[in-house]
């Protein structure tokens, strides 16, 4: 099993007498073989490990978006600010578009005062499923 496995044998070994040792295998006659019922989501909850992997899956998600949110930062600060664009001719009552893009763009990301960013209130706006919602609130003001 070790071989197939593609452990050493005292890693097997050890393995199987943990699933042993918490009722997910059995031996038989034939050999090693899994119980009839499922208790891998009961040992997990006693091992305190249940829900690792999604929570592990949901912080890859975060960090994803909060780079290509600090990727865009970037991309902003460094498009030469000038005087391309035409001035407008009436008052604008509602913007749906600023400077920055419509309301799909990225909002500001946070940055402290003396101009550096903020990563970690950056992620907390990630994790609360926020930015859609401060872009709009720049939209609007």
């Amino acid at each position: 099993m070790a071989d197939r496995a593609g452990l050493p044998r005292g890693r097997a070994r050890a393995a199987l007498a943990r699933l042993r040792r918490h009722a997910l295998a059995i031996v038989s006659p034939s050999g090693w073989r899994r119980r009839l019922q499922d208790f891998r989501t009961f040992v997990a909850k006693q091992l305190g490990v249940d829900g690792i992997l999604q929570r592990r899956e949901q912080q890859y998600v975060d960090e994803r978006e909060l780079w290509a949110w600090w990727q865009n930062h970037l991309i902003r600060k460094a498009v030469r600010r000038g005087r391309d664009r035409t001035p407008t001719t009436q008052v604008v009552m509602f913007r749906t578009v600023d400077d920055h893009g419509g309301p799909e763009a990225y909002p500001a990301y946070p940055c402290s005062s003396d101009g550096r960013a903020d990563h970690e209130e950056a992620m907390q706006f990630v994790r609360h499923g926020l930015l859609q919602q401060l872009r709009d609130l720049e939209l609007a003001a």
